[in-house]
């Protein structure tokens, strides 16, 4: 069961993850990382499979099930495992679909996470002009499927950090939205 989801979304490379970590230290929140799970599912799913085909398989079931489908199995999986009510960080909503579900459903707030261009191209394990192509990509399906009133993933966020914030500050500003949580 779920108290509170805090989500974060951002551009690929922008520090999701290590905000993720630090949320989990300070605020004792745990973390959801959707590509485990993702990966956990298809080796359920999927048990004769290699796992380079695991990749293509999510995007194909993404493409038949929809994102708001497949963060409904998300969740459900992650709260049978964990059934005693916590405090969740997903380490990364990509997708309007994705937040209206756990909008609606829970208590939520979306946090933006960004950093300049060139730090998160530094972070990328991909060539640049690989990473511009998951940069687009990322933005238009932060559009995907919306209407009128949800034009936006990024607009929808009610916090934000720096992905390069300085420890220190980034420490302060996590228990800053501790406080404002309570």
């Amino acid at each position: 069961m779920i108290q509170t989801i805090i989500g974060l979304c951002g551009l690929h490379g922008c520090g999701k993850s290590h905000i993720a970590k630090r949320i989990s230290e300070l605020l004792g929140y745990e973390i959801l990382n959707k590509r485990a799970y993702l990966q956990f599912l298809y080796k359920r799913y999927e048990p004769d499979s290699l796992d380079e085909d695991w990749e293509a398989w999510y995007r194909s079931l993404y493409q038949e099930r929809g994102a708001k489908d497949i963060m409904g199995m998300i969740l459900d999986e992650y709260c049978l495992i964990n059934p005693v009510p916590h405090l969740t960080v997903v380490d990364a909503i990509h997708n309007i679909e994705e937040w209206k579900l756990i909008k609606d459903a829970y208590r939520s707030i979306l946090i933006l996470v960004s950093s300049p261009q060139q730090i998160r191209y530094e972070r990328h394990p991909k060539p640049p002009c690989d990473t511009v192509k998951l940069d687009q990509r990322r933005v238009r399906y932060g559009h995907a499927n919306t209407d009128i009133d949800d034009l936006c993933l990024f607009a929808q966020a009610e916090w934000a950090f720096s992905g390069i914030m300085p420890h220190e500050l980034l420490d302060l500003s996590i228990n800053a939205l501790g406080q404002w949580l309570k």
